[in-house]
């Protein structure tokens, strides 16, 4: 991930978070973290889907990001031709956000019991409330002094219980098997209320778990 930038607090449901550029897939990256007996640790989520940017083409291979003091978000792209023997070429995309956010994760939160998920809008609390809505798998990556170790520990948190909220905002997981010094990929089914929820994925870096 390049390029990071913290969205400044003007208002949008994303102040303070961290956006970051992923080149390869040719998307943006949204990254909430916190503050957990000491270590700082967090998720990360898709801003946008890749090729899907609201303009005429996808990103052309974002490279870094920034804001103006108005809020507008601009994102610098290079595409360089390697070994194809053609022009390196670079563009700088400007993004005005706004309202029309769809229902999706907000962020997520490392729990006593296992994670808090934050919605930006109420989901269905019958739907939230089961949990077999909720999918968690497990793995972490041990340096073995070579480029691109493989991952490893594979292994699937049992969702022992799903609670929401009153304003159905927040869905509360009570899971067991979780493991510090590992990523855990958390997808959620469409518990939306009259929309499909997006994005329904985090992945979640769990450094320690609260007291």
């Amino acid at each position: 991930m390049n390029g990071l930038a913290v969205w400044p607090d003007n208002g949008h449901p994303f102040a303070g978070q961290i956006i970051g550029a992923e080149y390869n897939g040719r998307f943006l990256i949204r990254s909430s973290v916190e503050m957990v007996d000491g270590i700082l640790q967090g998720a990360v989520y898709p801003l946008n889907r890749p090729g899907e940017t609201g303009g005429p083409e996808e990103l052309l291979g974002p490279m870094c990001v920034g804001f103006s003091p108005a809020g507008d978000m601009y994102v610098g792209s290079i595409h360089d031709s390697g070994w194809l023997g053609g022009l390196n070429t670079g563009d700088i995309v400007k993004f005005t956000p706004n309202d029309q956010l769809p229902n999706g994760i907000h962020r997520v939160r490392a729990t006593r019991g296992g994670f808090a998920i934050d919605f930006l809008r109420p989901v269905d609390r019958v739907k939230a409330a089961d949990p077999a809505n909720f999918k968690l798998s497990g793995y972490t990556r041990i340096w073995e002094g070579n480029y691109a170790t493989p991952d490893s520990g594979f292994h699937s948190p049992t969702v022992l219980s799903a609670k929401p909220s009153a304003d159905g905002k927040t869905i509360e997981l009570t899971l067991e098997g979780l493991k510090t010094g590992h990523v855990y990929d958390i997808t959620v089914s469409d518990v939306g209320v009259e929309e499909r929820l997006w994005p329904t994925v985090a992945h979640y870096t769990l450094k320690r778990r609260p007291e």
